[in-house]
């Protein structure tokens, strides 16, 4: 029960203590307080000056104040997923399971924040539409004679598959489990009608999140500080939208594939690359020079308007007499 600090920890853990020690239950006072003049234990009440309120309706405190900078996303070890710090943890920097972060994805509370992300990878079998993992002792005798094991398959690192393995495994388990199923990549794979390997999307095959709560950067230090402010997030090439985040797999064709953040966010990327590009005139010097601009081509095309129209007058009386 460890409290970690991130949104609607309260929600998902039921434990209503981790309410106060979020980011808002700190430093939100709350309305009914009789001096609503700081946050909990003094903690200073954030201004935000200049950031339209969407940006709390749609992101997580810890969005912009946890965790690193976006950029190339890295594989990170956890005490709890590595025994760090016990004797005999392993060391290797590709020892499973693989943890990737920072990941800005949705969380369930609808808000996007900056996560840890792991893709699952196990043998199941599918009753109806659930998804049910299968006894390793009962994949093991199966696996056995159909992946060899090798030297890799000892260091604590993915030993990589191909998808005939999968679908000999797989029509190999069918005799005794009905309809087993293999999740990796992402994808669900399965028998078709004719016994071919097919592969879909389903809810079990999608990368698990979870909230980070820490390290806690101040404002000098949030996205939108440095020397690109909106466009950090906004821009055509914000890693925090497109940012590449890596499909970890044992499945050889996924050793390359590749999601963007956007993909876990439920945003339009589109709309949000035209707001980044409008983030231009954001700074007040580029705007001011924008206005001026405007106002003396708008000048200039109103004084050809008004020549154009002497000429036409012109024109016309010359006609008529």
């Amino acid at each position: 029960m460890t409290t970690r600090g991130y949104e609607c920890e309260s929600s998902n853990t039921k434990n209503p203590l981790a309410a106060g020690a979020s980011c808002r239950g700190c430093h939100i006072p709350e309305k009914s307080s009789a001096t609503p003049i700081a946050g909990r234990l003094g903690a200073p009440i954030p201004k935000h000056r200049g950031i339209p309120n969407v940006h709390f309706e749609k992101l997580t405190c810890t969005a912009c104040h946890s965790g690193v900078w976006p950029g190339e996303t890295y594989n990170v070890k956890t005490s709890r997923a590595h025994a760090l710090g016990t004797y005999n943890s392993l060391k290797d920097p590709n020892a499973l399971p693989h943890i990737i972060t920072p990941v800005f994805a949705k969380q369930s509370n609808g808000k996007i924040g900056v996560n840890n992300l792991i893709w699952p990878a196990y043998w199941a079998v599918l009753k109806g539409d659930e998804v049910a993992p299968l006894d390793i002792d009962t994949v093991k005798s199966v696996i056995a004679d159909i992946i060899s094991t090798d030297a890799s398959a000892n260091s604590n690192n993915w030993q990589r598959i191909n998808k005939d393995q999968i679908a000999k495994v797989l029509n190999t388990l069918k005799a005794t489990e009905g309809n087993p199923v293999y999740i990796c990549g992402g994808k669900l794979y399965k028998l078709d009608k004719d016994g071919k390997l097919a592969a879909v999307d389903h809810d079990a095959a999608k990368p698990y999140i979870w909230p980070i709560g820490h390290d806690v950067r101040p404002a000098a230090q949030s996205l939108g500080s440095g020397v690109l402010g909106c466009r950090q997030c906004h821009g055509g090439y914000s890693t925090f939208l497109s940012g590449d985040i890596p499909v970890d797999s044992p499945l050889i064709s996924d050793a390359n594939s590749t999601v963007t953040m956007a993909s876990l966010q439920d945003v339009d990327v589109n709309y949000m690359k035209l707001l980044g590009w409008l983030m231009i005139f954001w700074n007040p010097v580029t705007l001011i020079v924008v206005v001026i601009s405007s106002v003396l081509l708008a000048a200039v095309l109103l004084l050809y308007c008004l020549k154009l129209l002497g000429w036409a007058l012109k024109l016309f009386a010359g006609k008529l007499s």
